[in-house]
């Protein structure tokens, strides 16, 4: 039998010890794995002596504004960027101009991803209360999840925002009821915009220029209320729900206990919020920046 690719000699971590071991793949999968086999077989050979061999990275949180912004990054630089790092197969998430909330937009992303990414890729769909009669309609065109924001367009940004937010609680629960008829999950950037904004304009002017000011102007309790209100709105409307870049412990302990509770909810993080804190915004600036922003070390 002649292989696709034969990896001989690398180091695998298999049930809790590394081995050294040969990996033959056949269509991009591991269909045998033999400790010093003397086949060579292959249309390509890879001898990864004294080296780690690593399953493909999935990374489920890419922006690549294209079209868009690609003067920031393209498909092409993206994928090559995350193959570079590990990274086989990333989610695009709809932030474009415009954003993916019907099938005709999906399919223009897809073709050109299709036309320049170096890896796998899937997309999520933009769900808004705007187009809630396109959300149900956009699963049926191969996305594995929606994305939405709390929060109106901001300001000259409308275009690219059109169909991606639920802007008040009501919204929340019509979109989610759309989502839940889809069975895929919805992604949600958990923050309360309303505090945000009042937060906000508590910093004084002078303050502004402040790093520490960022953290200040999207308080702890931003999140806090917004994963508690999306965990009862996921019990309430049935709809699964995962909560993008959690930054708090306290939000990680919500969730916690409502998954004991068997909640039909799940989180991520990132790795700047397990690595870094608060006071890193006074020595990185604008480079540690984020939303929602890192935390005191205590929270």
């Amino acid at each position: 039998m002649v292989y696709d690719l034969i990896i001989k000699n690398g180091k695998v971590f298999i049930e809790d010890e590394l081995i050294n071991i040969d990996l033959f793949i056949n269509e991009e999968k591991i269909v045998k794995m033999e400790i010093n086999s003397t086949e060579n077989d292959a249309i390509k050979v890879i001898d990864a002596k004294g080296m780690y061999v690593l399953p493909g990275g999935v990374d489920p949180h890419v922006h690549i504004r294209d079209p868009g912004h690609t003067e920031r990054e393209t498909f092409l630089s993206g994928t090559m960027a995350a193959a570079a790092g590990g990274v086989t197969t990333i989610i695009e998430h709809p932030i474009s101009n415009p954003p993916q909330y019907n099938p005709k937009i999906l399919k223009n992303r897809i073709n050109l991803a299709l036309a320049n990414c170096v890896i796998d890729f899937a997309f999520l769909g933009a769900a808004g209360s705007k187009h809630l009669d396109e959300i149900e309609n956009l699963s049926r065109y191969g996305i594995v999840g929606y994305k939405t924001f709390l929060h109106p367009a901001p300001t000259g940004r409308e275009f690219e925002f059109e169909g991606l937010t639920m802007e008040n609680d009501g919204d929340i629960i019509e979109g989610l009821n759309e989502v839940k008829k889809t069975n895929l999950p919805c992604v949600i950037h958990a923050e309360n915009d309303d505090i945000i904004k009042s937060a906000t304009k508590m910093i004084n002017d002078e303050d502004l220029d402040n790093p520490l000011s960022h953290a200040l102007s999207r308080p702890l309790i931003s999140e806090v209320e917004t994963v508690e209100k999306l965990i009862r709105f996921s019990e309430y409307t049935g709809a699964k729900i995962i909560l993008a870049h959690t930054s708090s412990s306290e939000a990680m302990s919500l969730v916690k206990k409502a998954k004991l509770e068997s909640s039909n909810i799940i989180l991520e993080t990132c790795p700047h919020y397990l690595l870094c804190c608060e006071k890193d915004l006074k020595r990185l600036g604008v480079f540690a920046k984020c939303n929602p922003p890192l935390r005191s070390e205590y929270e």
